[in-house]
């Protein structure tokens, strides 16, 4: 197969200046850690009835975890987002049936999606749709996968799915 650039690594690339490349704030997960030791701590230091003293210890104790685990998972994950809107980036999956690959192929390689409509997704196939699209629908980008022991390796190049088709995409993507 030729050398085609992956979907991620194009994004990461800034696909044509248009997506850079965040990270998540662990601010939200910070938040509830404080909050969680706060709580902790002051059922310890202040003199209450002992059924409201262990529930107090109890949830401050829940809720330091819950921060840590949401700063920990948080804290590493990137996320793709539109320069033009600073819109998040989510990223789609879909497997397609092997007999509409020539179909989705096509839609690909011309850039134009009319005959998305006509490619049927399965639950796992060998054929792969990668889609990474904005949350307000302002710029998508798509790539074909497929199956060679042991990956998904492309075989078409990064759509930069223009506006225009942006709504056939999303359609697709909700039947």
């Amino acid at each position: 197969m030729e050398n085609i650039v992956k979907i991620e690594d194009y994004l990461i690339q800034g696909a044509g200046g248009q997506v850079a490349k965040g990270r998540k704030s662990p601010l939200a997960g910070i938040l509830v850690l404080v909050a969680g030791l706060a709580v902790f701590v002051l059922s310890l230091k202040v003199k209450l009835p002992d059924s409201l003293g262990m529930a107090m210890l109890t949830l401050g104790a829940i809720a330091a975890l819950t921060g840590l685990f949401v700063t920990i998972l948080t804290a590493g994950s990137c996320k793709y987002v539109s320069q033009q809107t600073g819109s998040c980036l989510k990223h789609y999956r879909r497997y397609i049936n092997a007999a509409d690959r020539q179909i989705l192929c096509g839609c690909v390689n011309s850039g134009n999606l009319d005959n998305l409509c006509l490619v049927r997704c399965e639950n796992s196939t060998s054929v792969l749709l990668q889609i990474y699209m904005s949350a307000d629908g302002n710029c998508a980008f798509m790539q074909v996968e497929e199956y060679v022991p042991h990956d998904f390796v492309p075989v078409t190049e990064v759509l930069d799915v223009n506006p225009g088709q942006i709504e056939r995409l999303t359609d697709w993507l909700a039947k």
